[in-house]
């Protein structure tokens, strides 16, 4: 049910940074391509996948997929298992996919946390 109310429900949309992150998508195929954020928050983000032609070139059918996101250079990345949730495409043909985390390896929630709170400080959290 949490998945369902967490989708679909009229709670508050969480605190999001407008950020470009490098993000590795951990599939058979892909094997650790990099991708880019264009927001993040501490339930999800949303990157730019135009490299592909599709979303199920990237997930290979896959229904979560793990993504390692680099918050800090030289500190390991933010591991977590995340789900696509929507698609679409942007002015000039550009693809872009909001995913949800679905599980977090880990201190991965805590790691976001603070980095969204100190994007908020920052004046780049919305």
């Amino acid at each position: 049910m949490r998945f369902w109310k967490q989708l679909f429900g009229k709670r508050r949309r969480p605190l999001r940074a407008q950020i470009r992150l490098p993000v590795r998508v951990d599939t058979e195929v892909e094997n650790g391509r990099v991708f880019w954020t264009e927001d993040l928050s501490v339930g999800g983000l949303r990157m730019d996948i135009s490299e592909v032609s599709a979303l199920g070139d990237l997930t290979r059918g896959l229904r979560e997929v793990g993504l390692s996101i680099e918050l800090d250079p030289g500190q390991p990345p933010v591991e977590t298992v995340a789900e696509p949730v929507w698609t679409t495409r942007a002015e000039g043909e550009r693809l872009s996919c909001g995913w949800m985390f679905c599980r977090y390896q880990g201190n991965a929630r805590e790691r976001l946390t603070a980095f969204i709170e100190m994007q908020r400080k920052a004046g780049h959290a919305v």
